[in-house]
């Protein structure tokens, strides 16, 4: 296929990575490129060119209230609806030109949202130069800095979720440890994110009805707690319904100053509006509409980080059946609004202070979207919407949605080949889930397999019971190599020369490497205490003093139960966690198995030394380490089964604890990029990692490591215990575009795919770029600004990632299929 001769209509670029993406009529189906789609062509450009810029409206309208109204104590979640419902009454309906589905995260085309009661208030010291830093500037103007300053951050510097979990505590070591950011980050500090809500209720039956079977519930309330909550989830509905009235009404007066074609769409718009979400959507576009619309409200109650939507095919199709039936839209029209939709989604972003971004840089806010799989009673469920909502995210190539994609062993050939050629076209998209490992350890966790096989993705990778489960599945990421560290230096972290975890004895006196590996449990299990300790705290503080009743309104089980999410009122009440260091760890203990206690080539002593000088002057230690030991990725059974065994242990560690609201610890190996920023707080390591050099991602093997190829390195992965990771797995791979784009290559990429899929592989996705192309992009961010690439389960513009993450993405590992 010889896309690199033909230039980019959109940019002018001659790049493979660039025009390969505009045509997609081989991907899906879909008899369109983007060249058909002139208003997708200016709504991608403008979005693409936007300037991130701080939004001020939610922090002011919400210190407005809580000045004005205080803190009832007594009511947590109504106040809490209330609080809602005043700022939901007091944004700008901002509208922008071209838009088939309204409603704004902020009030700018690309907005950066502040949750002053959360963990924005950390960007207090750097308002005054934001706009000009050299990383991620955020444009924001001296009034609005000045409001966040002198108004908004010090009326909330002692009581957002952090300072008030602090202070009822006394600073417990569990939260302190974690501001080290080196051994477990706990995110509820940044609001109750990951989670995916019941958008099929929403478009199916509307507030209204929501809103009548709150009073019903009320009137048989069985606690004080219960008709609060009853009340409040009242409240909130009835707020949204206001929302979308009042961006019914900004519809209707923009039309009166609109050119004819623009006014005629308004004023359908402001119709829709007036009728979703307040009712059942009767249309595709009132149901995109529906909940669009409502997810800008869920932003303003909680944190935009991975709110995802679920399966969105699944949810949609019926609609998109109706209308096509009776002949009121095309295909091309469905691509069209899908298309806006997928834009509209890019419209806000994180924000975070320069340091932050040294750890975790170029990420979205990942909303996923879940395509295909099966259906709840086992049948597959790709659809005709499956394909076109395919074509319509490859044709785009943004970094939202993060589009994920659902297999199993009776999946239509035409749709995994589909996934396969929008992976090379765009890039990055789709990412790759196989349901039967996942339905076996969503059941063996509890999950009845209706429920199990209904799983969508939130954020990166992780698998949830969509619509029905707290789960929180980002709560704890925890660095399993600073683990090994403190077993290494007796419980002391060697950066700091503190003793952090317990004293397990001197390695140089261990007698064997049982004796070793008793002395890494006990600082797994020390440490896994900490950061269970830390979320439990967290998690408490929420339900004290951040219950989110709109949110818990549209999850399943409150309903029953009478109860905010945030105590419990789910039906399934799990929390996520994120494993970072899986491959680097697992090699690290088959070379101290191997090399140090069974051959004896290299003494304790030694490997101590080499590891305290970082290698240098320890030449041979380190070329023992890293080619004469087994490798997990190679397909090597003793390396493997380190690999697994050490998934059961670290699985056994949080089997031991429940969180606040009953539910399981649910594991899974994905780092975002966290896998470069704790490598940079973690010395040199037993497989011969460097001192402050990243980690492997996920459960990727470790850059080089995987010498035999990707069947090999499939083969390792595909032995992980599935049945233990509830949460799921990122297996990133690149592959060279060059290779990929020879006849037969994407034959030859499908059998190794299928393979691993039949084979038991829970997850893959793919970086499809040439490292030139990488390279170049690195030195010329500008000329290549909306190059996608795959970083540990979501996409993101490389020119957006830090240095250390782009050579981290450049250094990865090169299948050669």
């Amino acid at each position: 296929m010889k896309t690199g001769s033909v230039k980019c209509f959109e940019c002018g670029n001659k790049a493979p990575w660039a025009t390969a993406r505009h045509d997609v009529a081989k991907t899906s189906g879909v008899r369109y490129s983007l060249e058909h789609f002139p208003r997708l062509q200016r709504l991608r450009r403008k979005m693409l060119s936007a300037k991130k810029t701080i939004c001020i409206e939610r922090p002011k309208y919400l210190t407005e209230f809580f000045r004005e109204s205080g803190f009832d104590e007594s009511k947590p979640v109504l106040r809490q609806a209330e609080a809602l419902c005043y700022v939901l009454d007091h944004l700008s309906p901002t509208l922008f030109d071209d838009e088939l589905i309204v409603g704004s995260t902020t009030s700018h085309r690309l907005g950066t949202p502040v949750y002053p009661e959360f963990m924005s208030h950390v960007l207090w010291p750097e308002l005054p130069i934001i706009s000009r830093r050299k990383f991620d500037p955020v444009a924001i103007s001296d009034d609005e800095a000045d409001v966040l300053a002198n108004e908004v951050f010090p009326f909330w510097k002692d009581r957002n979720i952090f300072e008030y979990t602090r202070r009822k505590h006394n600073t417990p070591r569990s939260q302190k440890l974690s501001e080290r950011l080196a051994f477990y980050i706990l995110t509820k500090a940044n609001g109750i994110t990951h989670i995916i809500p019941d958008y099929q209720k929403v478009v199916s039956r509307g507030l209204l009805s929501l809103i009548e079977e709150t009073r019903e519930q009320e009137e048989k309330a069985q606690d004080a707690e219960a008709a609060e909550f009853y009340r409040a989830a009242r409240v909130s509905f009835q707020g949204l319904i206001r929302f979308a009235e009042r961006y019914s009404f900004a519809c209707e007066q923009r039309a009166d100053i609109s050119q004819p074609e623009r006014a005629a769409e308004l004023k359908e718009l402001a119709a829709i509006l007036r009728q979703v979400p307040a009712r059942p959507a009767s249309t595709f576009h009132e149901a995109l509409q529906s909940i669009w619309i409502t997810q800008v409200a869920l932003h303003q109650e909680n944190s935009n980080m991975a709110l995802s939507f679920g399966r969105f095919d699944q949810i949609l199709y019926p609609y998109y059946a109706s209308d096509s039936a009776v002949g009121i839209i095309d295909e091309k029209r469905i691509a069209e609004l899908i298309g806006c939709f997928f834009i509209k989604m890019g419209d806000h972003m994180p924000i975070a202070p320069a340091m932050v971004h040294e750890i975790i840089s170029g990420a979205s806010t990942n909303q996923a979207i879940t395509l295909g799989g099966m259906k709840a009673d086992g049948s597959d469920g790709t659809n005709d919407l499956t394909y076109i909502m395919l074509g319509t995210a490859t044709m785009l190539a943004m970094r939202e949605p993060n589009v994920c994609a659902r297999l199993h062993q009776r999946s239509p050939e035409k749709y995994r080949r589909s996934l396969l050629e929008s992976i090379y076209r765009s890039g990055a998209i789709p990412a790759l889930y196989n349901d039967e490992q996942i339905v076996q350890a969503l059941t063996e966790y509890g999950i009845p397999p209706v429920d199990a096989r209904d799983y969508g993705i939130v954020g990166c990778v992780e698998t949830t019971v969509a619509g029905k489960t707290m789960g929180h599945t980002g709560a704890i990421v925890f660095n399993l190599a600073a683990v090994l560290e403190l077993a290494l230096n007796d419980g002391v972290y060697p950066f700091s020369k503190e003793q952090i975890g317990p004293k397990t004895g001197s390695f140089d006196k261990f007698a064997s490497y049982e004796d070793f590996c008793d002395a890494f449990n006990k600082q797994l299990q020390y440490m896994v205490d900490l950061a269970v300790d830390g979320n439990t705290r967290l998690a408490e503080a929420h339900a004290e003093l951040h219950p989110t009743p709109l949110l818990s309104g549209l999850i399943d089980g409150t309903m029953k139960s009478g109860r905010d999410v945030t105590r419990g009122g789910a039906k399934y009440n799990s929390s996520g966690v994120a494993i970072v260091g899986l491959a680097d760890v697992a090699d690290s203990l088959s070379a101290l198995n191997n090399i140090v206690f069974e051959q004896e080539t290299i003494s304790k002593k030694e490997l101590l030394q080499a590891l305290a000088a970082d290698f240098s002057g320890h030449k041979k230690t380190l070329a023992l380490l890293t080619r004469k030991s087994p490798k997990y990725g190679t397909d090597d059974t003793k390396a493997d089964e380190v690999a697994a065994g050490l998934v059961e242990l670290v699985a056994s560690a949080f089997a031991r604890h429940k969180n606040p609201r009953g539910g399981e610890y649910h594991l899974g190996f994905w780092s975002v990029t966290f896998h470069a920023s704790m490598g940079g707080m973690t010395g040199a390591l037993p497989n011969g990692k460097r001192s402050r050099a990243p980690l492997a991602s996920g459960a990727t093997p470790v850059s080089g490591a995987a010498r035999r190829g990707p069947t090999a390195s499939f083969s390792s992965s595909q032995k992980l215990p599935a049945r233990q990771i509830p949460n799921c797995i990122a297996n990133n791979h690149k592959i060279p575009r060059s290779l990929l784009g020879r006849p037969g290559e994407l034959d030859v990429f499908d059998s190794l795919v299928e393979g691993y899929i039949k084979g038991g592989g829970m997850q893959v996705q793919f970086t499809i770029q040439d490292k030139k192309d990488l390279l170049a992009a690195r030195d010329n961010p500008q000329e290549y600004k909306d190059l996608l690439v795959r970083v540990s389960g979501y996409t993101a513009y490389f020119s957006d990632l830090n240095r250390k993450m782009q050579d981290e993405i450049i250094a990865r590992t090169e299948d050669v299929i």
